[in-house]
């Protein structure tokens, strides 16, 4: 197998040219949330800066959880990815098929039928997975991504594998667990149907002070508090969340 040495020439480029620690801080946040993607999803993201080449996403992705070529002859990533923009809003609404590219010797397959969508709305917002069965948008949302949020599969995050750790070279060293560690970890407790976890996370942040600044981030605990009877609980996040239109739209569906 080949290694792809080229994402790590592109990564490292990202990170600088863009803002460092906003990429970076991105990128441990899915690794927190996703221990793996399974193999052949195009992934979409919306970062608090602007990615203008579908590299900006697979680049980082791969060089995480699939940093090995998928093929034995040339550079083939395994995870795709396409740029957030009005022809790839275009091509998923229409189900449109899978595409080849070959860019500069490395040949990807996007699928707009097979996407995975990962969003920060602001950069006070932690990283969101959105999915298909159980939508919740951020006030703060990007426009663009309300025509395609119903198309994003959660599904494609591999529950079952070991997490990874993204390596030092570009990421960094680990950030501090503030707020957003805490919401990734239950939102993978969530998606898992691990509701103590999510409880025992909740209580975690909430002894460290830690709070939301994207109120839809609340949601995991609230529908953990809930689904515990917790009713006091459940009252006093539900009141954090009515500070935010889109959130409580969301919360009073449960």
């Amino acid at each position: 197998m080949l290694s792809i040495a080229l994402l790590t020439h592109y990564a490292n480029g990202l990170v600088k040219a863009r803002e460092t620690e906003t990429t970076r801080n991105f990128w441990w946040q899915v690794s927190w949330r996703a221990p793996s993607i399974s193999p052949r999803a195009t992934l979409i993201t919306r970062y608090a800066i602007a990615a203008e080449e579908d590299y900006f996403t697979w680049g980082p992705a791969n060089l995480i959880y699939h940093p090995e070529s998928n093929h034995a002859e040339f550079v083939e990533p395994v995870l795709y990815a396409m740029v957030l923009n009005e022809d790839t809003i275009e091509q998923i609404v229409a189900r449109e098929s899978q595409e080849y590219s070959n860019r500069r010797s490395i040949r990807t397959y996007p699928n707009p039928r097979n996407i995975l969508i990962l969003t920060q709305p602001t950069p006070q917002s932690c990283v969101h997975v959105l999915d298909l069965t159980a939508l919740e948008l951020s006030s703060s949302i990007d426009e663009r991504l309300k025509t395609i949020a119903p198309y994003s599969e959660a599904d494609q995050i591999d529950l079952a594998a070991p997490f990874r750790t993204p390596p030092a070279i570009p990421f960094g060293s680990e950030p501090a667990h503030d707020w957003c560690y805490y919401y990734q970890k239950a939102a993978y407790a969530r998606q898992s149907g691990n509701w103590d976890a999510v409880l025992q996370l909740g209580g975690e942040a909430r002894s460290l002070g830690y709070t939301a600044s994207d109120q839809i981030e609340w949601m995991p605990f609230l529908q953990a508090y809930a689904l515990a009877d917790d009713l006091p609980r459940v009252k006093e996040i539900a009141s954090f969340m009515d500070l935010d239109l889109i959130a409580k739209t969301r919360h009073v569906q449960l």
